[in-house]
């Protein structure tokens, strides 16, 4: 998603893993990373299966500042399903649509990246899921990965 959203690659990733009162010998739960996008934008990300606070939508709760505001969108959650709240400094909060796609068995976003497939497939064209266009995803969790394990930052290159 931040790939997809901020339209840039990921260049470097430093990550920390951090328990949250476990056995020091269990699997990793939770971590902090900072991410540098190629473009020069540094993006905070965390991430934990033990948080006792609300069960975070599929697409996640994401929160975007920048030097002229912030964006604010909670992914799937029942509170915030079709729009993004702006903030502009000296302004009110602005309410921003999104596209909401049909559902089906509450799984729209899943659907609609299978339709995508096949449309891709029937027409040629290239998907925007496939292998090619997931390297970089894939690149960015591998130095994560080794991040958390070293305690390093670790460039990506292409």
């Amino acid at each position: 998603m931040l790939r997809f959203l901020l339209d840039d690659e990921i260049a470097a990733v430093t990550a920390r893993p951090w328990r949250r009162g476990q056995d020091p010998d269990t699997l990793l739960s939770s971590f902090s990373a900072t991410v540098e996008l190629t473009g020069g934008a540094l993006v905070e990300y965390s991430a934990s299966s033990t948080s006792q606070a609300a069960v975070t939508p599929w697409s996640g709760d994401w929160l975007i500042e920048g030097d002229t505001g912030v964006v604010e969108w909670a992914g799937e959650s029942q509170v915030n399903l079709s729009h993004a709240t702006v903030h502009r400094a000296g302004l009110p909060p602005e309410t921003v649509p999104i596209e909401t796609l049909p559902t089906k068995d509450g799984v729209a976003d899943r659907v609609a990246v299978v339709r995508d497939f096949a449309d891709a497939v029937h027409s040629g064209r290239a998907s925007g899921i496939s292998g090619r266009a997931n390297l970089g995803t894939v690149a960015a969790l591998l130095a994560t990965w080794k991040s958390l394990q070293s305690g390093n930052r670790v460039e990506i290159h292409p």
